[in-house]
């Protein structure tokens, strides 16, 4: 669908949710081929938990052109998540120094969150 924005220069921004993109290489396909348009970009969150936030704020950091303000800082839209919210500063997000995504799951909210039988970690499925 954005393709088809795109060629048809059917808008002047394209917001980006990397989930809906189907991850990073398709959104970065997409990114290129709007600003080569002269397009603006936009990156939101999808409502996302804090993997699906720390993988769309590294997409933020490569993407070409200059993004205005984009929709990340969503954690408190949630009732509960994985990892404690991102520190936003003036309106800014940092990228963890870490390798990674730079979260780190806490287990006792995994486990109080997990929906069905899971494994233990560690442990190996039959």
């Amino acid at each position: 669908r954005a393709e088809r924005v795109i060629a048809a220069r059917a808008a002047d921004v394209v917001c980006l949710k990397l989930a809906a993109c189907g991850g990073f290489r398709s959104a970065l396909r997409i990114a290129d081929r709007a600003h080569r348009a002269g397009l603006d970009l936009l990156l939101t969150s999808g409502l996302d938990a804090a993997v699906g936030r720390a993988a769309a704020l590294q997409l933020a950091c490569v993407l070409p052109g200059r993004l205005p303000a984009c929709g990340l800082a969503t954690a408190r839209l949630l009732a509960a998540d994985l990892a404690p919210a991102e520190r936003v500063e003036e309106g800014r997000m940092r990228l963890p120094a870490g390798p990674g995504l730079g979260i780190a799951v806490d287990r006792t909210a995994l486990a109080r969150l997990a929906t069905g039988p899971c494994l233990e970690f560690g442990e190996a499925a039959a």
